[in-house]
């Protein structure tokens, strides 16, 4: 599930495979927690985290 969840976020975000890396390692549970693993300097829409989010919680247990 790990895998499928970080190719999903590569593929359909286009987040860079080394963050995807370290957002499925810690499962982020906010859109704040979740901005924590991006650059800074990327400014990605609050709707698009908010689906990130969504996508991460999806995969939880």
């Amino acid at each position: 599930k790990a895998t499928e969840l970080r190719l999903k976020l590569v593929k359909d975000f286009g987040i860079d495979e080394k963050e995807a890396v370290q957002i499925v390692n810690c499962m982020p549970e906010s859109i704040e927690e979740l901005r924590i693993f991006l650059p800074k300097h990327r400014v990605i829409e609050t709707e698009k985290l908010q689906k990130m989010v969504e996508l991460i919680n999806s995969y939880r247990k």
